[in-house]
């Protein structure tokens, strides 16, 4: 027990080194990608509704002096599955997958001994790998074929110190994402829906500093 106290006491202690150019923070950890989706209609007023996934990502930063820095977010490939809304809720429609990489301008601000970041930047997501549900299958849908996207994204997040150079980190993201769905029933298009799926990002994990 008295080792823990001694262990928890030193955490307490360890301060935020000074941030400078060049520094460079590597994070990582656990991703969630929880979408804030809507889509045009696929029949009637229904639309399709775009589920979450949590993959293994990462972001590493490169300080331009010591607040502005430059971050690139990655991740594992995210998996995520389509459903109806309205009278298709709960219909499989399908399944698709994407990375999402995100470059963004990071300001940095040190307080009580946490660094504190906010950014803004650019996100670009290729999808691959889509394919249609039971259900839509059952309709006579063979394939799903959605265009790559870009747009705006924007990050807040910290690190608190553990050890030296060793940080608890975390972050939040919001990432503009639309995408025009094609509905395809074999060579021939059915329908094309626009989907944003917009998603809020959540980061938990350790950061290093070197």
């Amino acid at each position: 027990m008295n080792k823990w106290i001694a262990a928890l006491a030193l955490a307490g202690s360890v301060s935020f080194t000074t941030v400078a150019a060049d520094d460079w923070f590597l994070r990582f950890g656990a991703v969630n990608v929880s979408p804030n989706s809507d889509s045009g209609p696929v029949l009637g007023n229904d639309g399709v509704e775009v589920g979450s996934d949590t993959q293994f990502g990462f972001n590493i930063t490169y300080m331009l002096d010591d607040t502005w820095g430059i971050e690139l977010l990655g991740a594992n490939i995210f998996e995520h599955k389509i459903t109806g809304t309205g009278s298709l809720a709960g219909a499989d429609i399908g399944i698709t997958e994407h990375l999402p990489p995100t470059i963004s301008a990071v300001y940095n601000m040190k307080s009580d001994d946490t660094l504190y970041h906010v950014g803004v930047g650019l996100n670009y997501t290729k999808f691959f790998s889509d394919y249609p549900g039971t259900d839509a299958q059952g309709l006579g849908v063979t394939n799903l074929e959605l265009d790559a996207s870009t747009g705006l994204a924007f990050k807040a997040g910290f690190d608190t110190p553990i050890a030296d150079n060793w940080y608890f980190s975390g972050a939040v993201y919001y990432i503009m994402i639309n995408t025009d769905a094609a509905v395809l029933a074999g060579d021939a298009l059915v329908t094309t829906v626009d989907v944003d799926i917009n998603p809020w990002v959540l980061m938990l994990g350790i950061g290093t500093s070197f």
